[in-house]
């Protein structure tokens, strides 16, 4: 086994497990793994709490797809994505 298969290629070194991971399928879809809850919802904006930060997805006809303890999926036309901490 080399050095790059023992480390992961430097990937898993580096992912932090406590950031949330967000998934995106161009613009029409967004999966939010890590999420705490939904801290704000309508047609235009979704606010997604993951404990340490806001995840705020603006655009067209939003919608919560899907949504369980730790994972969130957003449908619509996402038009922005804004990190606040």
């Amino acid at each position: 086994m080399n050095k790059r298969n023992k480390d992961g290629g430097g990937f898993l070194r580096d992912f932090d497990c406590r950031q949330p991971v967000i998934e995106f399928t161009g613009n029409r879809n967004a999966v939010i793994y890590g999420c705490k809850g939904v801290a704000e919802y309508g047609e235009d904006v979704i606010r997604v709490n993951t404990g340490s930060l806001i995840v705020s997805f603006f655009g067209k006809n939003l919608e919560l797809k899907s949504l369980n303890t730790t994972t969130l999926e957003i449908g619509g036309f996402i038009n922005d994505v804004q990190f606040t901490y």
